[in-house]
This record gives C-alpha cells, sequence and structure tokens, in this order.
C-alpha cells in the first residue's frame, strides 16, 4: 500500500516496462512499475542465480537519486545481508534502452526495488528527460545490458 506504482495499474499495459529480459548470462531480470505519477515509479532488480552481483549496471527512467526501498536478502527476512544502504545517483550513460542508469549490487536469489528519492525537477529544474513532466500525469562495469 505504500507504493502505488506496485497495484494503481495492475490490470493495464502502462503499468508495466521491460527494462532487461535477456540477460541470460547472469539471469537477472528488471523491470519497472508505473503509478499515476511518475515520481512513483519503482524499478525492481531479480537475480535468479546463488550468486550475488556487485557493480551490476541498471537502467533508470529519470535522472536524480535513487535509493533501495526493498530488498529480499536484507537481514530482516532471513537473508545474506547483500543489500544497498546508500542512495544511487544516476549516471548519464544509457543502459538498458534508458539514458540514465546506477550500479547496483544484486542479492544471490533475490529482489531488489528502486524508487526515485530526489529529482532536479522537484526543486523547479528539468528532469533529465527533455520534457516537464512535474507537471502532467503520466497514463563501463559489467558489460549486462544493453
Amino acid at each position: 500500500r505504500n507504493e502505488p506504482a506496485l497495484y494503481e495499474f495492475n490490470f493495464a499495459g502502462y503499468g508495466f516496462e521491460w527494462f532487461d529480459q535477456s540477460d541470460s548470462v547472469d539471469c537477472v531480470l528488471v523491470y519497472c512499475r508505473k503509478g499515476h505519477h511518475w515520481q512513483e515509479h519503482v524499478v525492481i532488480a531479480a537475480n535468479m542465480t546463488p550468486v550475488a552481483r556487485h557493480n551490476y549496471r541498471i537502467g533508470v527512467p529519470h535522472n536524480g537519486t535513487w535509493s533501495e526501498i526493498f530488498n529480499t536478502d536484507n537481514h530482516e527476512y532471513w537473508g545474506s545481508g547483500v543489500i544497498n544502504p546508500y542512495p544511487q545517483e544516476a549516471e548519464m550513460e544509457s543502459w538498458q534502452g534508458k539514458a540514465q542508469s546506477i550500479l547496483v549490487s544484486l542479492p544471490p536469489l533475490g529482489i531488489t526495488v528502486w524508487k526515485l528519492k530526489e529529482h532536479p525537477s522537484l526543486n523547479g529544474k528539468d528532469n533529465g528527460n527533455g520534457s516537464d513532466e512535474k507537471k502532467k500525469r503520466t497514463p563501463k562495469p559489467k558489460s549486462n545490458g544493453k
């Protein structure tokens, strides 16, 4: 209930976007769930192997600071503790079809969920995508992406 992107468009194609479903070497899936507002979008990365993936680059839909809001490997859930305790500033490096990306640690056999926490447009600046989405509602590390 805390994250509208996880339920607002459950039955509409707009609520889901694949970022990467083709990393068969590392067995990682990355996708985005979308809410009514672009600030509510969350990026989810799932590592389907028992090997942690450190410095794994994932695309993000907006520039700004991204924070991990959920990790199945947290000790709270009896995980091994491969978490991302610090926010990540998006780099203007195109990845997985997005203009910007972040480096993360992916837990073994786990899922991590990321959300935009700070964004230039929230302070009256451009959002980095060439449009002012603030006013409208939205209907070389390891080579692992596009």
